[in-house]
């Protein structure tokens, strides 16, 4: 299978797998292809509406008043979760993607944004030098838990709940690992945002 994919659809489907949901410009800021139009095409072949075997899928929210039209989310299918492992040469089971395309209108300038983030931890990392060595966002998948995956339980008791998980290190010698938490704010009440990252 991935003999037939154009290097455009394998550098999308990385993208995917590694950041689970992207918009078309954040698949241009991450590189993926210089041509808008080369890109669009590439997300026509494998997120095609009502076609069976499509290796994404894109989820459109339609317009907002005030904002005008948001971008569509795109994310890996089981099927394109499988041509990634095949890229990988790792098993499906180690490749992130949603059991369910659904979507999430009141979460949803929330999610870019946390993806901006690390969007931007991955470009920075590139020239630091670092390494990121995970990045797990409160949307990342988790089978039947009720809690998020970055649901974090505290010595003293209560827990907190942060939007990622993350932790990059810095190259030099010794190497120097740094663990961090985020949480977005896309507002200017930040007594809640205290009061979420204190549980």
């Amino acid at each position: 299978m991935t003999a037939s994919i154009s290097p455009t659809v394998a550098a999308v489907l990385e993208a995917l797998a590694t950041f689970q949901y992207l918009t078309p410009p954040q698949l241009l800021r991450l590189g993926v292809t210089t041509n808008e139009a080369h890109l669009y095409a590439a997300l026509r072949r494998i997120a095609s509406a009502g076609r069976k075997g499509n290796l994404a899928a894109r989820l459109d929210f339609g317009a907002v008043p005030g904002l005008g039209r948001l971008a569509g989310l795109y994310h890996l299918t089981k099927a394109g979760a499988e041509v990634v492992a095949e890229m990988r040469r790792c098993e499906v089971e180690a490749v992130p993607f949603p059991r369910t395309s659904r979507k999430f209108h009141n979460d949803y300038r929330h999610r870019v944004a946390c993806v901006d983030f690390h969007i931007s931890l991955a470009r920075w990392a590139a020239e630091a030098p670092a390494s990121v060595d995970f990045f797990t966002a409160y949307f990342g998948r988790h089978s039947g838990q009720r809690s998020p995956p970055t649901h974090l339980a505290l010595p003293e008791g209560g827990a907190i709940n942060p939007d990622a998980v993350f932790q990059f290190t810095l190259a030099g010698d010794p190497p120097r690992p740094c663990l961090c938490l985020l949480e977005v704010n896309l507002t200017h009440d930040t007594k809640r945002t205290a009061e979420q990252i204190g549980g």
